[in-house]
């Protein structure tokens, strides 16, 4: 991710808890590109707009993000669409260096309709977007954390047969696109999300996968006392997101901000150093709590 757009309501005071998180998980990332679209001032009058306005900025101030702009908008009747679209052309795309491809799956899916003839079925189609890298049509790919085999998780061995975007089929996509990509992978796994959260690499590219994690973990440190009201404990029940995946995991063991954390009867993919967030749970509800280096 380059930049973003946050999106507030005029007819909430902000910010809202869900606000906090976004802005928070956008710190964590290192994002500092933004572009903030005030909604709902059609709800609310002109009063309430300008102390919504006000609410956002002196919010985004404290958080770091004292000159991102914040645009009015109302959909429906085309105002300000055009100025809002102008500052998303501002925010500038970090240039790809020729990393290694890795491919984020957030979605998975079986485009054949019933009643498809065997000889006309079409593979298992990974939609989501590259982190690093360029991907083509026939390259060789792997998909992991895979499948279970007896026990153990095999990876998934295939090759693209076809790339989607928003503008059409592509022969060669880098980072700043969602696609789809349609492979050989037996349409079965594929069906209902079955392998979302899964990451893709080029053949002979081989990430770590453990259900074992060794992090550097780093809280947000008014939350730790205000909401955990402590530090991550031993034996606490945590919720990982690394990559694409997520997994819930006990913690086995802390030292200071090194932190040891077992997955529960899963893996996830990753490459040392990669960076993750940490949700902790208060009273059934997961809430961000900080961020993460995740080693093997």
């Amino acid at each position: 991710i380059d930049a973003a757009i946050l999106v507030v309501s005029a007819a909430s005071k902000c910010p809202q808890p869900q606000t906090e998180e976004h802005l928070e998980a956008l710190k964590i990332i290192g994002i500092n590109k933004l572009v903030v679209a005030q909604t709902k001032v059609d709800l609310v009058g002109e009063q309430r707009a300008r102390e919504s306005y006000n609410e956002i900025k002196d919010f985004l101030s404290k958080n770091g993000f004292e000159n991102v702009p914040i645009i009015p908008v109302l959909a429906s009747a085309n105002i300000n669409i055009t100025e809002f679209v102008q500052e998303i052309g501002k925010l500038e795309a970090s240039k790809d260096q020729g990393e290694n491809m890795k491919m984020l799956v957030v979605r998975s899916f079986d485009a054949n309709v019933p009643g498809t003839n065997i000889s006309d079925l079409k593979g298992g189609i990974l939609g989501g977007a590259l982190s690093s890298g360029r991907l083509s049509v026939g390259d060789k790919i792997m998909v992991y954390p895979g499948i279970q085999v007896k026990g153990e998780m095999k990876p998934l061995s295939t090759t693209v047969a076809e790339i989607q975007s928003e503008f059409g089929k592509e022969q060669n996509v880098g980072r700043g696109i969602t696609i789809g990509v349609r492979t050989l992978i037996d349409p079965a796994l594929a069906r209902n999300d079955g392998l979302s959260g899964s990451l893709v690499v080029k053949e002979g590219v081989k990430p770590i996968l453990a259900n074992k994690l060794n992090i550097k973990y780093f809280p947000l440190k008014e939350k730790e006392v205000t909401l955990f009201k402590k530090p991550i404990q031993k034996n606490e029940m945590v919720l990982l997101n690394i990559l694409a995946g997520k997994a819930l995991g006990t913690v086995v063991e802390v030292r200071g901000g090194d932190v040891k954390i077992v997955l529960n009867n899963t893996v996830l993919p990753f490459f040392s150093g990669d960076k993750g967030v940490v949700s902790r749970r208060v009273e059934g509800v997961w809430y961000l709590a900080g961020s993460c280096t995740v080693y093997e």
